[in-house]
């Protein structure tokens, strides 16, 4: 199973609403990330919470927006446009 991690910009109801359908999700508001940098969040979804006490592998990170992403390397970026 794919673990996600959501970003600020998205509303916390959606874990709930998720891990009720069995996902495995969580919030940086619930995890003590809400004043994290976006490089911090970006590291913590990198290598998993190994090292926060939480999981063993890394997340896909989530959020409603990109910018922050700007003029940073990553090895792997994917933007995708969902539109409701």
């Amino acid at each position: 199973m794919i673990a996600i991690l959501l970003d600020q910009g998205l509303p916390r109801s959606t874990v709930t609403l998720l891990n009720n359908e069995g996902w495995d999700i969580l919030h940086t508001g619930d995890i003590g990330l809400s004043r994290s940098s976006d490089t911090e969040i970006l590291e913590y979804a990198r290598i998993g919470a190994a090292n926060w006490n939480q999981c063993s592998s890394g997340r896909v990170l989530c959020g409603a927006g990109t910018s922050y992403l700007q003029g940073k390397q990553f090895s792997v970026i994917r933007e995708f446009n969902l539109e409701t």
